[in-house]
């Protein structure tokens, strides 16, 4: 399954998981507690359903290499050679891009939550 694929899939398992918690649970997303949401959240981190699961493994690995190019970064202001340099660009990068996939896929489940709140 391409990246695409893969995040549709975790987006739609994501939106049923948290249909069947509000569901179960009577909650109206406008008066949801913080402790209902971290209940929420915890329910999709600890997930079993594969779609979900494996995407959150995948971002797991991506938070690694963040680290990984936080210490890249520091190692290049110290000796800054120019293949480190090259490296925390390319660290950079994938943070980036990373972070424009999680922050698109937030502005996705408020807008979904909109809409099935309109219904």
């Amino acid at each position: 399954m391409d990246r695409k694929g893969a995040h549709r899939s975790y987006c739609d398992a994501v939106e049923q998981l948290s249909d069947k918690f509000l569901r179960e649970r009577k909650i109206v997303p406008e008066t949801m507690t913080p402790d209902q949401a971290r209940d929420l959240l915890q329910a999709i981190r600890e997930s079993d359903d594969p779609r979900i699961r494996d995407f959150n493994r995948t971002m797991n690995t991506a938070q690694g290499f963040e680290f990984m190019a936080a210490g890249i970064e520091a190692r290049s202001q110290s000796d800054n050679s120019e293949e480190s340099a090259r490296m925390s660009r390319i660290w950079q990068s994938l943070h980036d891009k990373a972070a424009e996939v999680l922050d698109a896929f937030g502005r996705r489940i408020i807008a979904a939550r909109r809409i099935m709140d309109r219904r």
